[in-house]
């Protein structure tokens, strides 16, 4: 199993487990606030220190590698969002290119967000303007930009600093 962007890209699902797992920052319980993370397959290699940071930090974080084949996974990502305390979507160049492609599964998981009135926070990896819906749902929302940092601390700490308003 493999996870498209396009035909000319893919990531397969196995090499996202490898570098999962040397992060091990995988949150699956129920009872502690917890971030949802949204992202492109793609962005993995982008996100996962970021991920890594948030968590040396002290939150908890969740997303999709803990999904088993089989599982049904749009019942899994619905609990999972209306569940989480704050709704981190990254966006990148990647995410754009499919901006328009009624199946887009981060478009449905920001729909749920945006229907269980989870709080959602864009990080934008790459300087890239906003397209469909993405630009109708995101306009207004405060975000931060990854490529506007030099260190990855410092972006980190801005990051959780945003962060403290959606947990207390």
């Amino acid at each position: 199993r493999s996870f498209r962007n396009s035909d000319k890209n893919f990531v397969p699902y196995v090499v996202i487990l490898i570098r999962l797992q040397k992060y091990a920052i995988f949150y699956d319980g129920e009872d502690e606030p917890y971030i949802f993370i949204s992202y492109k397959h793609l962005d993995i290699d982008l996100i996962l220190p970021i991920i890594k940071g948030f968590h040396q930090k002290g939150y908890n974080v969740w997303f999709d590698h803990g999904l088993q084949y089989g599982e049904d996974y749009d019942d899994l990502i619905d609990f999972k969002i209306d569940g989480s305390d704050l709704f981190v979507i990254f966006i990148s160049e990647n995410v754009i290119e499919g901006a328009y492609n009624p199946n887009e599964y981060m478009k449905k998981e920001l729909d749920v967000a945006l229907d269980t009135g989870t709080k959602i926070f864009p990080i934008f990896l790459h300087h890239v303007g906003l397209k469909g819906k993405y630009r109708m749902q995101l306009r207004g929302k405060h975000s931060i930009f990854l490529h506007e940092y030099d260190s990855k601390d410092e972006f980190i700490e801005d990051c959780i600093t945003a962060f403290k308003e959606d947990f207390e």
